[in-house]
């Protein structure tokens, strides 16, 4: 199967070996003892070819097995060459490996620090959590209680609004009625009380320039050279004069007694004025009748 190619019987070497010996002639008996010799010498013949088969066999065979050995230590060579290759490229792997290891350790190292603050943060965390509860439950609390308190007073809130807007109605009725009853006085209002606080007033002027008038004219007649007449002229003007007094006192009781501190103040006169007369009689009171507004059930009746 490897191509060796099988030897030739060695049939030409028994022929040279029988060749070397002389046959006997034809028809001669042989001895013994070369039929024997020829028997052993076949025997070798056949015993060396023998020999020889298996030697050649065996060099095959181990041709074979040399061939397959140097296969083998080709293959063995090339795994040898692939084993170096991958145990470089292990060793490149083992060196980064390596130093992913010494930086993973180191990150490890970094991390178990971080981990230790983390824990300590954690646990602040913790207590401030725990104080944050508290604070929260006594927020609640709290709030529950302004809850509480805020109800009762939007109860409160609500029966005031309505209190407000009953008292409301009431003013608004209360101001639609007085509306009407200024409406009413306004109409009844027949002797004009603020025309009339004004022409006093103007009147009460007049008295003051008169006053001053008789004033003038009993100085000058003091000065008069005919006696009769500086007298008569004397007593014209005192006689002007206590008439003007008791016009003026007069004229200062009617706005004494009947106005009021506002009409006073509105003609700019006193509210207790010393120089009325004070002999004003009360005249007694008139007596009027003002019907009141009709009301809703008046008017749905």
């Amino acid at each position: 199967s490897l191509g060796l190619r099988r030897r030739p019987r060695l049939a030409s070497c028994g022929r040279r070996r029988r060749g070397r010996r002389r046959r006997p002639p034809p028809g001669r008996p042989r001895p013994r003892a070369a039929r024997k010799a020829e028997e052993e010498l076949a025997q070798q013949v056949q015993d060396a070819v023998a020999a020889r088969r298996a030697a050649e066999e065996d060099a095959s065979l181990k041709s074979i097995a040399a061939a397959k050995a140097e296969a083998s230590a080709t293959q063995a060579a090339a795994a040898r060459e692939a084993a170096r290759k991958e145990a470089t490229e292990a060793r490149a792997e083992l060196t980064a490996e390596r130093a992913k290891s010494e930086e993973l350790r180191l990150e490890l190292d970094a991390a178990r620090a971080s981990s230790a603050e983390g824990e300590a943060t954690s646990q602040a965390l913790r207590e401030q959590l725990s104080e944050r509860r508290e604070a929260l439950a006594a927020t609640e609390a709290a709030l529950a209680a302004e809850r509480r308190a805020a109800q009762e007073l939007q109860a409160k809130i609500d029966e005031v609004a309505g209190q407000a807007a009953e008292l409301e109605k009431s003013r608004d009725e209360a101001m639609a009625r007085e509306k009407a009853m200024e409406m009413r006085y306004a109409e009844l209002d027949v002797f004009k009380l603020d025309v009339i606080a004004r022409e006093l007033k103007a009147i009460d002027r007049f008295i003051d320039h008169l006053r001053g008038e008789g004033k003038s004219l009993l100085e000058a007649a003091k000065k008069f050279s005919n006696y009769g007449d500086s007298n008569a002229a004397a007593k014209a003007a005192s006689s002007i004069s206590e008439t003007v007094a008791k016009m003026r006192g007069s004229v200062r009781d009617v706005i004494e007694r009947c106005l009021s501190e506002t009409q006073k103040f509105h003609i700019g006169m006193p509210m207790q004025d010393n120089r009325a007369a004070g002999v004003l009689k009360d005249g007694g009171r008139m007596a009027g009748f003002i019907p009141a507004a009709p009301t809703a059930d008046a008017a749905a009746s």
